[in-house]
């Protein structure tokens, strides 16, 4: 006696074509940044929701060269000012001579958006920005 087997069903893998794709998300971007030399602080705006929980201060640096002659880092803690702002107070690290005010914040600050996109951070920012 000859046995067929039944034809074999083809397998449902996943089609390239078929295959949901998700964009990564944007890249978080600085919108203002604004230095007050009486306060100590700087006011970060963002393009969008933020999660600074994981925030690092010691990656965010403002140098003041014209008012105060004093170079800072941004680990006197941070304030919620709104959904895509956040108030970082500073303290000095020791003086700084140089020609401008401007802020360096490294991608390791821990600042990110609520969706996941990242913050490369900046380098030089003159201050206040924009």
């Amino acid at each position: 006696m000859l046995v067929i087997p039944p034809p074999k069903k083809p397998r449902r893998g996943k089609s390239i074509g078929n295959a949901a794709t998700h964009a990564p998300p944007a890249p978080l971007t600085l919108v203002a940044a604004v230095y007050s030399e009486v306060d100590l602080t700087i006011t970060l705006t963002f393009d969008r929701a933020i999660d600074y929980t994981a925030f690092n201060g010691t990656q965010v640096q403002v140098f003041d060269p014209v008012d105060n002659n004093q170079q800072y880092l941004g680990t006197g803690g941070v304030i919620f000012m709104a959904a895509d702002t956040i108030e970082v107070q500073l303290v000095s690290t020791g003086a700084y001579a140089g020609d401008y005010i401007h802020l360096d914040a490294t991608a390791a600050t821990g600042i990110v958006a609520r969706d996941g996109g990242a913050w490369a951070g900046v380098v030089d920012l003159v201050l206040p920005f924009p």
